[in-house]
């Protein structure tokens, strides 16, 4: 199961919910971010295409429940 598929299989309360949380944010998959300091390393505008690539990617990727099952 990839992280599209349990947002898929949301209800409209937990959407809310996760639109709300960190995780939603691009900031919190892109490399330039630190999330200690919750700042971008990059002195330049947000990246936005690089953060969309790599949601793309964390979209098709396998949930983490599903990682630590299957190594």
């Amino acid at each position: 199961m990839t992280n599209g598929d349990v947002i898929r299989n949301m209800t409209d309360e937990e959407i809310a919910d996760f639109l709300l949380s960190e995780e939603s944010s691009a900031c919190f998959h892109c490399e330039y971010y630190d999330h200690e300091t919750q700042r971008c390393y990059l002195d330049n505008p947000c990246v936005t295409e690089l953060a969309r690539v790599m949601l793309l990617e964390w979209l098709s990727s396998k949930t983490v429940s599903e990682r630590s099952e299957n190594p």
